[in-house]
């Protein structure tokens, strides 16, 4: 009887587990645990350690970047030494600039075509003549020329390089244009790509946005986008402010009565020391330059600085392309080196706010340099008082070049190239901006101005067919240095895994059927996503991947997921600040995780050597509805609809590359980064633009793929969707028995 009894207790449980198992064997079942889906905790420790592994790595590179050029100043010993180091550097910065630079012969471009002179204003002792010209890449420049009234019989030339604050209009430029017109010079004052009457935006006053927002930044902020475009063509922002810079030089030199070796180059506080800098140091008909914070220390720089301090030549990425050149640590050619190759020609140092001259040292470089030149009295400088944030006194703000900083810059002038302020003081005659502006109805007719996506697009139809010149990207061998533990889902198995080296760490999600076969078949999917986040929302079509013995690897590449800083791919994330960065070292980070992938790839295939494998790439965002909203101010970007994430997409083609047996399935992946030419705002992630100097044309598909839910550059679906009878898990469990066959 306890025999029957205990027969039928374990029957029961018998038939209790079979059903359990048949459950979970099922596809509901699996989809289900798949959209709950949690990974196995990870030791708090070790989740510090991925979490710090990207900034990490960043600020090795920063540090090797700035050791590397001290190491190279130190060797440099005499005149020779630096010129043989300069024209190197100069040569590498010009590549990095863009296709306009690159050619061995190359020289600053001349004025192109006619003047077009669309209004004259009458002053006290100067006038102001409204000037258009046509910059080296076609678009129309907008200037104000102030000029001595009457002219003298040799006039110094002066340009101003504006701040990204405002346009040409401004009060303080007004003010310099006017006295150093009244000292005998001509002074022109040319609106930067983007800015003023050459925006690339329309948001010109508040009625052009139903929320209020920021009308004077959205020069600044867009030019985010401006250089994304110009990066597409080969091209960059810092290389069109140049080269404008340069064609104003031209314009001068064809003036009546210009003496060309007085040609004087200012460069303002925000964001126009910068373009100032490298204008001045690669078209030597500039004979004096003040690039004011560009080359040293940064008004967010601690003073004072320390003794012996290990200084930051290089600085870091961020959303401003101009403040972190691409490619500027790995080839050596850092602020301090652009500015000090100004030298023999006359400089004059300029800061906004307080200068630690004794510990600055930048400043001891120059003054370096220009001894062995033996032109001491050719350096000079131009400095402010407190700190950005000082309140109590306030710090030496300005919009532009302030008149305390004028001052010094006025003694500088007086001595060089004898300029006398009239009566030996400045006098402001400010103007309403309106009366400045150069494009009148009549001159719109005439001259028919196009936006910069117009001729960018020309450029990109040219070049769409090419490839992108990319490099051999290999993986390299790595070890397993930890697992956790194995947890069940439904009919599957999850564990996570770190492959790593001493300079790569590759967490892995590993999910695996039940039933392992010999010859089992591996799905890499390639995502920014968080793993817990990717198989949630695509459950799925994973458990019908398990459901056929297919296992799925979900690898957190260089800067994604466990290692990566958040879903944010805007213009002021994180995301932007570690891929401009590492453009600033020549690297791009979809060659990091294409890297790692193919790291991942050769891992899984020694472990498993007669597996099959195919790539799956996936962004996780959403297409955009057909009514979103895309006129959208800068300043709101939290406002703007998503933008595509061509990113997964990229890894994958370029792992294909490297592996052209491998198949590539590919959901919300781009159309062509053309289509980010249609428009002046640009919705890529920074990481998805290549950088300037590796261009060659657009994305190069693999031998076998499948696109479904392909969108163009504003993220909204293009073309017809169907792709196929099969379903996309059916289309991958093809290529899988195709290649096992």
């Amino acid at each position: 009887m306890i025999i029957c009894i205990r027969l039928c207790v374990i029957a029961t449980i018998l038939a209790t587990v079979s059903t359990l198992r048949a459950d979970e064997a099922s596809p509901k079942s699996l989809t289900d645990a798949l959209s709950n889906f949690s990974p196995a905790e990870i030791p708090p420790e070790l989740k510090q350690k991925l979490r710090d592994y990207v900034p990490n790595d960043l600020k090795r590179r920063r540090d090797e970047g700035n050791a590397k050029s001290t190491a190279a100043w130190e060797k440099i010993k005499t005149r020779e030494e630096w010129e043989a180091f300069r024209n190197t550097k100069l040569k590498l910065l010009r590549e990095s600039l863009g296709l306009s630079f690159r050619k061995d012969d190359w020289k600053p471009p001349q004025v192109i075509g006619n003047v077009e002179l669309s209004g004259t204003i009458p002053g006290d002792g100067y006038r102001i003549d409204k000037l258009l010209y046509r910059s080296s890449y076609g678009l129309w420049i907008s200037a104000n020329l102030y000029m001595p009234d009457p002219p003298r019989e040799k006039m110094p030339g002066i340009i101003i390089s504006h701040a990204h604050h405002t346009p040409k209009e401004n009060g303080e430029l007004q003010d310099m244009g006017t006295l150093w017109a009244r000292a005998g010079c001509y002074v022109l004052v040319p609106d930067h790509l983007g800015h003023g009457e050459r925006r690339q935006h329309p948001f010109k006053s508040k009625d052009d946005y139903d929320k209020p927002f920021q009308v004077s930044r959205q020069d600044y902020y867009f030019r985010y986008d401006v250089n994304q475009q110009l990066n597409l063509i080969g091209e960059s922002l810092m290389g069109c402010l140049a080269l404008d810079l340069m064609s104003g030089v031209s314009l001068l030199h064809e003036l009546k009565g210009i003496d060309k070796e007085k040609i004087i180059l200012l460069g303002a506080v925000a964001g126009g020391g910068d373009p100032c800098g490298v204008a001045a140091a690669l078209d030597e008909r500039i004979t004096c330059a003040a690039p004011f914070n560009f080359g040293g220390p940064q008004p967010e720089t601690k003073f004072p600085l320390p003794e012996g301090v290990n200084f930051d030549y290089g600085g870091s990425g961020g959303w401003e392309s101009t403040r972190n050149l691409a490619c500027s640590y790995r080839d050596g050619f850092l602020p301090w080196v652009i500015v000090g190759s100004i030298a023999p020609r006359r400089l004059i140092y300029g800061h906004e706010f307080s200068w630690d001259r004794e510990h600055d040292p930048v400043w001891q470089r120059f003054e370096k340099i220009y001894s062995w030149y033996d032109q001491p009295a050719h350096l000079s400088f131009a400095h402010g008082h407190g700190t950005l944030t000082s309140k109590d006194p306030p710090g030496s703000h300005c919009t532009h070049i302030g008149k305390t900083h004028r001052q010094q810059i006025h003694v500088a002038l007086a001595k060089w190239f004898d300029i006398q302020l009239p009566g030996g003081e400045e006098k402001s005659e400010r103007r309403d901006a309106s009366e400045l502006r150069c494009w009148t109805d009549e001159m719109k007719n005439k001259l028919t101005p196009v936006a910069l996506h117009t001729p960018v697009q020309t450029q990109w139809e040219k070049v769409a067919a090419k490839n992108f010149n990319d490099e051999l990207i290999e993986g390299a061998a790595l070890e397993k240095s930890w697992q956790s533990e194995t947890t069940r889902v439904a009919a599957a198995t999850a564990h996570t895994l770190l492959l790593g080296s001493e300079t790569q760490l590759i967490p892995i999600l590993l999910l695996e059927p039940n039933v392992v076969t010999k010859q089992r078949p591996f799905v890499i999917v390639l995502t920014r996503a968080s793993k817990q986040s990717f198989v949630r929302q695509r459950a799925a079509m994973i458990g019908e991947l398990l459901q056929a013995g297919v296992s799925v690897a979900l690898p957190d590449l260089y800067s994604s997921g466990l290692t990566g800083s958040g879903s944010d791919i805007g213009r002021r994330s994180s995301n932007t600040g570690r891929s401009s960065t590492l453009a600033m070292h020549g690297l791009e980070l979809a060659h990091l995780q294409a890297m790692d992938a193919c790291s991942v790839y050769d891992w899984l295939r020694s472990s498993n050597r007669d597996s099959k494998f195919v790539l799956w790439s996936d962004s996780l965002v959403p297409p955009n509805a057909t009514e979103a909203k895309f006129h959208v101010p800068r300043d709101d970007d939290g406002q703007l609809p998503a933008g595509a994430d061509p990113l997964p997409q990229r890894v994958a083609f370029l792992v294909a590359g490297q592996n052209p047996k491998l198949p590539v399935f590919v959901r919300g992946g781009l159309e062509s980064l053309g289509s980010a030419l249609d428009h002046q705002l640009v919705l890529l992630p920074h990481d998805a633009v290549p950088l300037p100097r590796r261009y060659e044309g657009d994305f190069v598909q693999p031998r076998t793929v499948r696109l479904t839910e392909t969108v163009d550059a504003w993220n909204r679906l293009v073309g017809e969707q169907a792709v196929g009878s099969t379903s996309p898990a059916a289309w991958i469990l093809e290529q899988l028995k195709n290649a096992r066959e």
